[in-house]
């Protein structure tokens, strides 16, 4: 499992995600591209998504969890020999987003790295210049992100974003592709 993540929209994720799925693919892997949105269409997600519907717009991070084993699970089960996950793991944005402390975030860490254990997981962070990032992020999705709610990009309003004195550890590491 190679897991993409990075320090803002627009930093180029989905854009590595894409070409790494190809390139696997291209040496006859059998790959799994679990695309950003997919999170709301994938049949392991279904309840993050029936729970994110619920009218609160959250997801509590159990969930998270419960459903990261299942996709794992299912995708092993499948016989896939990549997955490529654009923006998925570990959830922090999301977490800190909705006001999660240190505390929880390093707990759900080590619950994701036994949710998703047999896999290897490589986590790559991609960073660039927010300002670059985000004007190319705007330049894409709109001044209102994929969202659709009016005003600025809901991370970077988000109320419990300067809760988080430190990041919490990666517990993933880069074990073999």
């Amino acid at each position: 499992m190679v897991s993409v993540i990075g320090s803002s929209p627009g930093v180029g994720k989905s854009t590595l995600c894409r070409a790494l799925a190809d390139w696997l693919a291209g040496l006859g892997a059998s790959v799994d591209h679990f695309e950003e949105a997919d999170i709301l269409t994938r049949p392991a997600f279904r309840p993050v998504a029936e729970e994110f519907a619920g009218g609160t717009g959250a997801v509590r991070p159990e969930m998270l969890v419960e459903c990261t084993r299942a996709y794992v699970d299912e995708s092993l089960a499948a016989g896939r020999d990549c997955l490529v996950t654009d923006a998925l793991l570990p959830f922090v944005p999301s977490l800190v987003a909705r006001g999660h402390d240190e505390s929880t975030l390093v707990q759900v860490m080590k619950d994701l790295t036994g949710a998703v254990e047999p896999a290897d997981v490589t986590v790559v962070y991609v960073h660039d210049d927010p300002a670059t990032a985000l004007r190319r992020a705007v330049e894409r999705e709109g001044p209102t992100g994929r969202t659709g709610t009016s005003g600025s990009w809901p991370l970077l309003r988000a109320p419990g974003r300067s809760t988080i004195s430190r990041p919490p550890p990666l517990i993933f590491v880069s074990r073999r592709i």
